[in-house]
């Protein structure tokens, strides 16, 4: 059989194939989506007692604010790196607002127990198991 033969032979019946969404587009659509589940989540378990008051301190909005800046980077690195001609230097852009996220999250644990002392521990554990489930 010929070249030629064995591509025609192959290629008849198919299909066009549909262009891949790109990963912006994509990234934005899964935030709306994971956005509808926390606050489905919220809705059900609803809001903290203290929301307002601690929404007043800078280091809670600079901490939501990272935490929002992470999972919208991860979602753009995971969207890139689900496309073979990528670079693996994507899985890097969400680490440096991880990192600032989580500083920020230590330092307002250690604030609460130097403030608070042992029983701060016991205050956390609840807002600690929210975050883990939500994860």
């Amino acid at each position: 059989m010929r070249t030629d033969e064995l591509i025609s032979r192959l290629s008849q019946g198919l299909a066009p194939v549909r262009r891949v969404t790109p990963p912006m587009q994509a990234a934005m659509g899964w935030l709306a989506m994971a956005f509808a589940v926390v606050a489905a989540g919220v809705a059900l378990s609803g809001f903290r007692h203290d929301l307002e008051q601690r929404l007043m301190l800078m280091h809670e909005q600079v901490n939501m604010a990272a935490a929002l800046a992470t999972g919208a980077a991860a979602a753009v690195a995971a969207f890139h790196l689900a496309l073979p001609d990528r670079s693996e230097r994507w899985a890097l852009l969400p680490l440096p607002f991880a990192a600032f996220w989580v500083s920020g999250l230590g330092w307002g644990c250690l604030t609460e127990f130097v403030e608070r002392g042992w029983p701060a521990l016991g205050m956390s554990l609840g807002c600690m198991s929210f975050i883990i489930g939500f994860g």
